[in-house]
């Protein structure tokens, strides 16, 4: 995707190991794929501007959609993402259309059924692998489509 830098934490970051950012009024805490969280001094409108292809699922969390493991809609007016850091956010009611249309779209996402309950997971194919060297925070990750 590409990369930011982050005031407050000094250095350019890969926007692929960003799995979610969590609002806290003009305070972002964002969630590394290497389970480090940092507290930034920028609002989460700020952050929707920047990062494009991050989807606002609630009024406090922007969420990178390479990282949704599933989508589960049980109504009309609920839903429910798990990230793949097994973490489980309701999605605004206003946003379920748009979110679950989104989602539809990528190309390592599959519709797992057409009744309700609306379930939507990522391919078996699809993974998100990394490395880093010891004691280093900032890790090198890459999504890639396994055969």
């Amino acid at each position: 995707m590409g990369t930011i830098y982050l005031i407050g934490y000094k250095r350019n970051v890969d926007t692929d190991t960003i799995i979610w950012i969590e609002g806290y009024g003009n305070y972002a805490k964002v969630h590394f794929l290497s389970g480090e969280t940092c507290l930034i001094t920028q609002t989460l409108k700020r952050f929707e501007r920047t990062l494009g292809n991050f989807m606002r699922v609630n009024k406090a969390s922007l969420v990178n959609p390479l990282h949704i493991d599933w989508l589960e809609q049980t109504s009309p007016n609920h839903a429910a993402i798990c990230l793949s850091n097994r973490i489980e956010l309701i999605l605004s009611r206003r946003r379920i259309k748009s979110i679950v249309a989104r989602l539809k779209t990528l190309p390592m996402v599959q519709e797992t059924s057409i009744d309700e309950p609306l379930r939507i997971k990522k391919r078996p194919g699809y993974r998100v692998s990394g490395s880093s060297e010891p004691g280093d925070k900032l890790m090198n990750f890459s999504v890639t489509k396994h055969v």
